[in-house]
């Protein structure tokens, strides 16, 4: 019996600029060259130490499984999860362009616009995707006024048994008030976070202040003095709708938050109220350089499993 052998192309991924870096792993700009040609990806690649520890590579291996399952065009698009040269490696789609963080304070027609890509991609995520981290530097705009959101290291689907990691998660400013206390793997706490990035948007200062802890510490369990405390706040926002559409994002309970969907709807409603540039006018005017610290480019080489 004869036996056909049929030749693989071996694939590689060249790293050409460094993003970014966590306890455990390192961000690359790069190209994978493939059968296919060469595609521009961004590459989230395990450090050496990091592989020897079992729950790091079972969390890269669950985030890589939840991105997988993500089709939005302003949801980070899955391209491979592969072992580079004994390094375990995530290969994304690579966003051109800069967190909005960097792009500062926004008018209320371009950040309501913002928030509604954000709304619009997560009400598209799977049933009971949340991704626990929303913030400002978790969300990529292109040149064209695109929104991305990136990042799913702490990101979940309920129900499915893929949770990226455990315990409570996420970043400070932007977690809503039932995260201090308890995990809660639900998409209200997500609609909360948009509307911190929202406020901050639109007044240039963070929700919760300078006195986040003690604010946090004050209010917590206490629905009637977050209430009048949120209320001091949005006095900040000059624009009534928005001031009334951002208290009901905020709100103290997570079930009085507008869903998705929603927010969504709202969002848009609104913002095709108010004057100003959209986002995309706001983009095209930025310079655009899109420069990650450079590195020495080299190239390693797709490790196929014996």
């Amino acid at each position: 019996m004869s036996v056909l052998a049929i030749a693989v192309p071996s694939r590689a991924v060249r790293l050409e600029a460094w993003v970014g870096s966590g306890a455990s792993a390192e961000v690359y700009r790069g190209t994978l060259h493939d059968v296919d040609g060469d595609r521009p990806v961004a590459v989230k690649l395990l450090k050496p130490a990091a592989m020897l520890s079992a729950p790091v590579v079972r969390d890269l291996i669950a985030e890589a499984w939840v991105v997988r399952q993500l089709r939005h065009p302003s949801l980070m698009r899955f391209v491979e999860l592969m072992r580079l040269e004994g390094q375990l490696a995530m290969l994304t789609e690579y966003i051109a362009g800069c967190d909005l963080a960097a792009l500062g304070r926004l008018n209320e027609r371009a950040a309501l616009g913002a928030v509604a890509q954000v709304a619009e991609a997560m009400a598209a995520g799977p049933e009971g995707f949340v991704h626990r981290d929303l913030k400002p530097h978790n969300l990529r705009i292109t040149p064209s006024g695109r929104v991305v959101v990136v990042d799913m290291g702490l990101a979940q689907i309920a129900g499915v048994g893929a949770c990226t990691r455990t315990g409570r998660a996420g970043t400070p400013p932007y977690m809503a008030p039932e995260c201090f206390w308890q995990d809660t793997p639900q998409p209200s706490r997500d609609v909360f976070s948009a509307g911190a990035i929202l406020f901050e948007l639109v007044t240039g200062q963070r929700l919760w202040g300078r006195r986040e802890y003690r604010v946090r510490r004050e209010l917590r369990g206490k629905p009637r003095m977050h209430a009048a405390w949120r209320r001091i706040r949005l006095e900040e926002v000059a624009y009534p709708p928005l001031r009334e559409l951002l208290d009901r994002l905020l709100q103290f309970d997570a079930e009085a938050r507008p869903t998705w969907r929603e927010a969504s709807s709202l969002l848009r409603g609104l913002a095709a109220q108010v004057g100003g540039q959209p986002l995309s006018a706001r983009c095209a005017g930025r310079r655009w350089t899109d420069e990650p610290s450079s590195v020495g480019q080299r190239t390693l080489r797709e490790v196929k499993p014996t």
